[in-house]
């Protein structure tokens, strides 16, 4: 049975072992546990939802985008509820725009839906085969500081500013001095080479933390989950009386989980080395039909799109390399829907270590660039900044593609560039038009 496992994942082939990709998965699911009280907490915050039947939706359709991801794809990429998504959810579709959370649902099945087609049709795959190798790396390079970012702000090293936007945040709050010492702690074991350095230090930080008290000790150990509000989706939706609003807020979330989930991949594939001779993605379009149809089964089971995690980089950093540790996030899941007051304990003063040093290892890509390209230099700079700027990989990749195709065409070389991307980079205008006039 070990043969046969290793056999279908490609685990030995692609030099890596079993202990490796469970510890792999541990430190993913650890990574990004946050979105089992998160997501809930803003989905249910002016909804009316209840948190029970959301943090449920919220652990299935984990499940079921990972397993697909893990056994269908392969890949070592787990998928949950998406961070950006569930506030657009929450406080525009149904805040700002005035539609019920019903309506809401159904807007994220019908996406997903899109999503699901314009992968059968090979629609986005050609778009990922069409980002130039210079371009990825930009978009690599940008979601690795935007992780890095994500992690120090919420573990409050930084922190909100009036006239600044951002400075460093109170350093003698006990949870920011767990944060910088998990940092230090991951630093040692990691420029010593460990290859469970993130792991060791999330494990270290956690126990730490609990002894000073500044992570709760557990409340208790097992929870019997609630339903979730499967089918919601159906009961307060009507064609009738639906404006040009709706069918926009479909679009928009189309464009943030199609290209949230294409920065992703690309970023994820390239460092676990599942990029073909022609710098494609492997079996991409698998991973991209994983993707849409964990989509389809959040919206269906109550709960916003879901889309693959940037935080699967920290597995790949540990030593991932196949679906099996996506297989071992997916179990954890499982287990969380029991067992939540166990997982619901570690923070982002924990974790913080582990997106700091993914973030580490992305930006390193840069230096593959040719800076002497003054396009390049550009894009890459535009990506990036935008990225961490704007809070979102998708604006990263809109302002990219569009400077990208202006600065080929400037430059006189607009015939190098595929096509497709100069569609992507006007679908983009229009994406950023709509959202103006709209207020998406």
């Amino acid at each position: 049975m070990k043969g046969r496992i290793d056999s279908y994942f490609g685990i030995t082939e692609r030099g890596s072992d079993f202990a490796t990709e469970v510890r792999a998965g541990l430190v993913v699911f650890l990574a990004m546990s946050y979105v089992l009280v998160v997501n809930p907490n803003i989905m249910t915050d002016g909804t009316g939802m209840d948190w029970d039947a959301v943090f449920t939706a919220t652990v299935l359709s984990a499940i079921i985008g990972t397993f697909v991801m893990a056994v269908y794809a392969r890949y070592p990429v787990a998928l949950a509820p998406g961070m950006g998504m569930n506030a657009l959810f929450a406080y525009t579709i149904v805040g700002t725009m005035g539609y019920s959370w019903q309506q809401a649902l159904m807007a994220v099945v019908i996406s997903g839906v899109a999503f699901l087609l314009l992968t059968a049709t090979g629609v986005r795959e050609k778009i990922l085969e069409a980002i130039p190798r210079d371009f990825r790396i930009s978009i690599m390079a940008g979601i690795g500081m935007f992780i890095a970012f994500v992690g120090l702000q919420g573990s409050g090293i930084i922190v909100a500013h009036p006239g600044t936007l951002v400075t460093l945040g109170d350093f003698s709050q006990p949870a920011v001095m767990l944060a910088l010492f998990g940092i230090a702690v991951t630093a040692f074991f990691f420029l010593r080479g460990w290859k469970a350095a993130i792991f060791i230090g999330i494990i270290i930080t956690a126990v730490v933390g609990i002894a000073a008290g500044v992570v709760p000790t557990p409340s208790g150990a097992v929870s019997m989950p609630a339903a979730p509000d499967a089918g919601a989706f159906l009961k307060d939706f009507s064609i009738a009386g639906l404006d040009i609003r709706y069918f926009v807020a479909i679009f928009t979330l189309l464009m943030l989980d199609m290209f949230d989930t294409a920065g992703t991949l690309l970023a994820v594939g390239e460092k676990a080395g599942l990029m073909d001779a022609e710098g494609n993605l492997v079996d991409g379009n698998k991973a991209l039909a994983a993707d849409a149809i964990a989509t389809v089964a959040g919206g269906a089971l109550g709960t916003c799109s879901v889309t693959s995690y940037v935080e699967s980089a920290a597995g790949i950093e540990s030593g991932g390399r196949t679906g099996f540790s996506a297989l071992v996030v997916c179990g954890l899941f499982a287990l969380a829907l029991f067992f939540s007051p166990l997982f619901s304990i570690i923070g982002p003063e924990i974790t913080v270590a582990a997106l700091l040093l993914v973030g580490v290892s992305m930006l390193s890509s840069l230096g593959g660039l040719n800076w002497k390209d003054p396009v390049v230099a550009l894009t890459a700079t535009v990506t990036v900044t935008s990225t961490v700027l704007a809070y979102s990989i998708t604006d990263g990749i809109a302002f990219g593609s569009i400077f990208y195709a202006l600065g080929m065409v400037s430059t006189g070389r607009g015939r190098e560039v595929n096509p497709t991307l100069y569609v992507v980079a006007a679908v983009f205008l229009l994406y950023f038009a709509l959202r103006t006039v709209y207020g998406v």
